[in-house]
């Protein structure tokens, strides 16, 4: 069993050299493809019940109620330069995310203002970072 454990040791330090060794476990790949697809499929799932809710709280007001995001991909330039709300209230009250706003863009671009889209988006996001935390 030592003579198992020494060589299995050389071989993941081999492996760490050459940057082919998994960063989740040292094991199977196969495994380890395995434990990533249960954790998405598993997180996807779980918040999977939201595609067919309607928008809520603030969503109405970061989407549909603003101007910048409704012009789609041509407001990404103003999304970029002005606060979250700026499009709604013309107030730059300092919250800046450019990347949720623009996120809403594009989607509003390709398939309209249409929630269930936007919340299979959020899914999605969220589920990929779960993955990628997990990896980390």
């Amino acid at each position: 069993m030592e003579k198992y454990n020494k060589l299995k040791n050389k071989e993941i330090s081999e492996k760490k050299k050459t940057g082919t060794v998994s960063p989740t476990y040292p094991g199977n790949s196969k495994t380890n493809r395995l434990i990533l697809l249960v954790l998405f499929a598993f997180t996807f799932l779980l918040y999977g019940n939201t595609l067919k809710h309607d928008y809520v709280l603030d969503d109405d007001i970061v989407t549909r109620g603003n101007k910048f995001v409704q012009q789609g991909i041509e407001g990404i330039s103003s999304l970029v330069k002005k606060g979250y709300y700026y499009g709604f209230n013309s107030d730059n009250e300092g919250a800046y995310r450019p990347l949720v706003s623009i996120n809403f863009a594009i989607e509003k671009e390709l398939f309209g203002n249409d929630p269930h889209t936007s919340h299979f988006f959020n899914v999605l996001f969220y589920a990929i970072s779960c993955v990628l935390l997990f990896i980390l």
